[in-house]
């Protein structure tokens, strides 16, 4: 139909931002549950809900580094060390370094949700200053 391009433009835009708000308010939910299960000691949901942000995270990091093979894309590299590390120290079965593995495992995530820009927001201090004359 004749003169529904800047509709479907428009569509297009609300979407995409609908669903990044969306994927914010999921990684709010995620950042909640963690806490919850870090403080219960439930280091099992810990672990799963850093698999739920991951998931949320990982299409985003292939697109920064141009590339979805765990050995080019750092970001999958660094999950891939700590799975392994996690996995390694399950089977030991020490309840604290296990806790140390998952924690560096959510500082990596966090890391990268503030690369990819999903983070907090930094404001220059400078942005904010106006001249007057």
């Amino acid at each position: 139909m004749a003169g529904n391009e800047g509709l479907e433009s428009e569509k297009n835009i609300t979407s995409m931002f609908n669903d990044s708000q969306l994927g914010v308010f999921r990684l709010n939910d995620s950042w909640r549950l963690c806490k919850h299960y870090n403080r219960t000691g439930n280091l099992h949901g810990w672990s799963v809900e850093l698999d739920n942000i991951w998931h949320e995270l990982v299409g985003d990091s292939d697109k920064l580094t141009g590339s979805e093979d765990d050995d080019n894309n750092k970001y999958r590299k660094k999950n891939a060390e700590l799975l392994k590390a996690l996995k390694i120290t399950l089977k030991i079965g020490k309840t604290n370094i296990i806790r140390n593995v998952i924690m560096k495992r959510e500082e990596f995530l966090r890391k990268l949700q503030l690369d990819l820009g999903k983070g907090t927001q930094y404001k220059n201090k400078n942005e904010d200053e106006m001249e007057i004359e």
